[in-house]
């Protein structure tokens, strides 16, 4: 065997790995494509059941006038813009509706907005005071992140999320905990939106 055959040999063998990693990756990036399009769809049908749901509940209590219908449609063109963690929470959110529990939902709801008010204040050189629901939607309304009506419903939502974290057995009734997880849901867009 000579060395030209040897070195021929190798160069073959080199081409095959390279062409057999060049398909192959090729193959991994239309999988993870493909993937990723499924993901998305699934990510918009949530997004939209999520309002659905809502829709589906405030019909039921009679509590749908025509400017709730209005917002809802906002919030739905909307949906696609909140990050993943915010989703996740959301989709808790959602399943605690559909089995009923509407006080743990609003609950988990304000959870979502005090964190997403946490986000927004760290990079806010301007904010002093002790990080606290209260201080913090206070300071939104200052900074015009939201306005006098979403600061109203942080503040419902602040005081339900605290009488169902310390008190037992929490019931509203149900136009309340309709008020509240509509206007929790648009606290949520409303801050993520303002921020990008």
């Amino acid at each position: 065997m000579k060395f030209s055959d040897i070195l021929t040999g190798l160069a073959l063998f080199l081409a095959l790995v390279f062409a057999y990693a060049f398909f192959s990756e090729r193959k991994r990036r239309e999988y993870a494509e493909k993937i990723m399009r499924k993901l998305e769809g699934e990510k918009r049908e949530l997004e939209l059941a999520y309002f659905d749901l809502l829709e589906r509940v405030l019909e039921l209590e009679k509590k749908m006038t025509p400017d709730i219908q209005t917002e809802l449609t906002e919030l739905k063109r909307k949906a696609g813009q909140l990050d993943e963690a915010v989703h996740i929470e959301l989709s808790g959110v959602l399943d605690q509706v559909q089995a009923g529990k509407h006080e743990k939902a609003t609950r988990d709801l304000g959870k979502i907005v005090e964190n997403l008010l946490k986000q927004k204040i760290a990079t806010d050189a301007s904010f002093k005071a002790n990080k606290t629901l209260n201080n913090m939607l206070d300071h939104a309304l200052n900074c015009q992140w939201i306005n006098k009506a979403d600061h109203a419903l942080g503040k419902l939502l602040r005081d339900h999320r605290n009488k169902e974290s310390h008190e037992l057995a929490v019931k509203e009734p149900n136009h309340v905990n309709g008020l509240l997880l509509f206007g929790g849901i648009k606290l949520v867009y409303t801050l993520f939106i303002v921020g990008q």
